[in-house]
């Protein structure tokens, strides 16, 4: 029966001073303390996921014309050709290629594309092309 008492009492004592610690905790006071580094690494995490995923998109839909120049289409990397077209804006850019223009059809052709997926393969383009 002490043996008993004095496990349950461990217990306890080991769950109090758990509940202690966390309560201690201190709250942030500023934006910037708030933002802890697990969530900063996320934020690039997803960043760097959206860069991959706007390649993958880009070279599966859009190479094929962004890359020979077909039917007047800006080829990536070529700084002169974009500049312009980079000083509208990525909403603009990514306006166009969710409607389409001239010869481009909307979403390059695939409308399977989601809007987010259309903007990640402009947003690589452009990063691309500075």
């Amino acid at each position: 029966m002490k043996t008993i008492t004095l496990i349950l009492a461990l217990i306890l004592l080991t769950l109090f001073t758990i509940f202690t610690a966390c309560s201690k905790q201190e709250e942030p006071k500023t934006v910037a303390e708030k933002k802890t580094p697990p969530i900063q690494a996320a934020e690039k995490a997803a960043a760097a996921a959206n860069n991959h995923n706007g390649q993958t998109i880009y070279a599966d839909n859009c190479a094929s014309c962004h890359n020979s120049g077909v039917m007047k289409a800006p080829k990536i990397g070529d700084t002169q050709a974009w500049t312009g077209l980079i000083a509208e804006g990525s909403e603009s850019l990514t306006a166009v290629a969710i409607n389409g223009k001239e010869q481009m059809p909307p979403k390059g052709g695939n409308m399977l594309l989601s809007d987010a997926e259309v903007k990640a393969a402009v947003d690589y383009m452009i990063e691309q092309s500075r």
